[in-house]
């Protein structure tokens, strides 16, 4: 693992806390930045599926393929 200094926001930890159900910082981020990468993934899926082109992968303009 790579150790990493970060500010961040008291209010939004200990919500994720509460809500991932986690009990140390190092867990609550763990599983936030795991929650956040799969809901992106499969938004992105869901687009492709859909026919649409992320903006950030048609050089911002979100057009449909």
């Amino acid at each position: 693992m790579t150790l990493i200094l970060l500010d961040v926001d008291d209010a939004a930890l200990a919500e994720a806390t509460r809500v991932f159900g986690t009990t140390t910082t190092d867990d609550t981020v763990n599983a936030a930045l795991r929650e956040g990468a799969a809901r992106l993934r499969s938004a992105r899926e869901l687009a492709e599926r859909a026919g649409h082109v992320p903006a950030d992968e048609n050089g911002g303009s979100g057009e449909r393929a």
